[in-house]
């Protein structure tokens, strides 16, 4: 009998080491909560190795330089006020959220949204036993805060719980429309695929953690429309999150996201849990420099030249791929500007891809073609 009972505590003891040997199990305590305000930094991507994957992982990044901080904050769902909180309040129902956070116009395949004056934009989470999912946003419009719900089981599910290393690959399709009759019209059809394909410990600026890592493979459609015309269908190169999750921290340590460009993954940021810092930009490395490029005019109709402006002092290699990832043009420039002549795009039209390298870093700009 004691024996017996031995080898009960041998096969706990040892169920246990191997639990605790693949990495941390994320659930919903583990999501961001009303109140939380959490730094982070940009950083430089330069000689980051997003690929290297698998169990045991030791992901040493102690290396990023930061360039930029912001403060993730996340609010009550009351936040916007009027029929916003109303939708997604207590009484939303399928579209109940449990915290809201200041977010970035949910079109990415066009720069400022194309122009559209939208104001006080909220993206809307739950946090749930089963998953933590965006259930809509609002956006400030006229000094009225509209409320944008998904359709009706097409809700964005970030992740599902709960999630470790041994969790099977999932996928969800998500879909919003908005329409402001006579000014704006926008929506996605979204793709997203989650496989956690490695655990280990990281190694950021901010400490070492015990972290599962979540590759996140995103394909999606947006349209626009503005003023009542036509809406422009457009379809987004495929692109890649690469999420480094541990257990009390709300928000991914480490966040690489890449774009599918010419059949190769290009990194298009670099963000991490940190500390404050005072960051000097003008000892930072040339990628920082290239944060400061913009594109114009942008959208360019097809017979337009295009200037690319705000360029770093040394030769750059500018490259543009069309929508589905074929390179169109490709050229060194130097100086501070440099133009595109509309010949040089050829036919290229809908969204097109700009990547600008230097020796030291790249940067990826989205532009439309009309």
């Amino acid at each position: 009998m004691r024996l017996f009972h031995t080898l009960l505590t041998l096969t706990a003891v040892t169920a246990a080491v191997s639990a605790a040997a693949q990495g941390p199990t994320i659930t919903q305590a583990d999501m961001p909560v009303v109140g939380d305000t959490l730094r982070l930094s940009q950083a430089v991507g330069v000689g980051v190795d997003f690929q290297l994957t698998g169990p045991n992982q030791s992901w040493d990044y102690s290396m990023l330089t930061p360039v930029g901080q912001r403060v993730a904050r996340f609010v009550p769902t009351s936040v916007a006020g009027g029929l916003a909180a109303f939708t997604f309040g207590p009484l939303g129902g399928a579209n109940r959220a449990t915290v809201a956070t200041p977010v970035e116009l949910p079109l990415d395949s066009i720069p400022g949204g194309g122009g559209l004056s939208f104001g006080d934009l909220y993206g809307y989470f739950r946090a749930q036993t089963a998953d933590y999912r965006q259930v809509g946003f609002s956006a400030s419009v006229t000094g009225f805060a509209l409320p944008v719900t998904f359709n009706a089981g097409m809700q964005d599910v970030v992740y599902r719980f709960p999630l470790s290393f041994a969790s099977a690959p999932d996928s969800s399709q998500s879909y919003f429309e908005a329409n402001v009759p006579g000014t704006a019209f926008l929506s996605q059809d979204q793709n997203r695929v989650n496989r956690v394909d490695g655990w280990g410990t990281l190694i950021t600026p901010f400490g070492t953690f015990s972290t599962i890592r979540v590759r996140t493979k995103l394909d999606a459609y947006d349209s626009l429309a503005i003023g009542g015309q036509m809406p422009i269908a457009l379809q987004l190169p495929t692109r890649y999150e690469y999420k480094w999750l541990a257990n009390g921290h709300h928000v991914p340590l480490l966040t690489i996201n890449t774009a599918e460009i010419g059949g190769q993954e290009t990194p298009t940021s670099v963000e991490y849990r940190d500390i404050y810092r005072r960051i000097t930009l003008g000892t930072a490395p040339d990628a920082a420099a290239l944060a400061t490029v913009s594109l114009a005019p942008n959208p360019v109709g097809v017979g337009q030249a295009l200037t690319v402006r705000g360029l770093p002092a040394g030769a750059v290699a500018v490259e543009v791929f069309d929508a589905v990832g074929r390179r169109v043009l490709a050229r060194t420039v130097s100086g501070a500007e440099a133009t595109l002549v509309a010949a040089e795009l050829g036919a290229a039209r809908g969204l097109l891809t700009v990547r600008l390298t230097t020796a030291r870093g790249t940067a990826v700009r989205r532009l439309v073609r009309e």
